[in-house]
């Protein structure tokens, strides 16, 4: 079973409750945090750790409950002069319309993005979401 490892946090402005979750790979989630708290000044709370697996993983992954249904969007996006970049995003599932037209203001060009995927699957919350231990 394919399983990515993730981290569930929350973010929101310093004067407003950080009630938005964001699922990030746990491979990027420093350089995306100090991207968010630095350079968009949010504030990001209450990490976790867990695991997303795909839903086409079979009955093993749906057995593990609690889930949270988060999609999964892979993309190329070339650049001028560019090979092109893989881009692979999470998205909470009830949110995802409004989430993904923010995130995609990033890339506004449609023609430098390619081979766009969606991908559904579940981040295992519950027992298995432990805090993230910061140094």
């Amino acid at each position: 079973m394919e399983k990515i490892e993730m981290i569930r946090c929350f973010v929101g402005r310093a004067d407003q409750p950080q009630n938005q979750v964001r699922f990030i790979p746990a491979d990027i989630f420093e350089m995306w945090r100090f991207l968010m708290e630095r350079v968009h000044h949010l504030v990001v709370a209450r990490p976790g750790v867990s695991v997303w697996v795909a839903e086409d993983q079979g009955e093993a992954a749906l057995a593990l409950r609690p889930l949270e249904p988060v999609v999964e969007i892979r993309f190329r996006y070339h650049d001028m002069g560019e090979v092109g970049r893989q881009v692979v995003r999470y998205f909470p599932e009830d949110e995802f319309d409004e989430v993904f037209t923010a995130f995609r203001r990033h890339f506004p060009d449609d023609e430098r993005m390619h081979e766009l995927s969606r991908r559904r699957g579940f981040f295992l919350a519950g027992e298995r979401c432990r805090p993230l231990v910061e140094a």
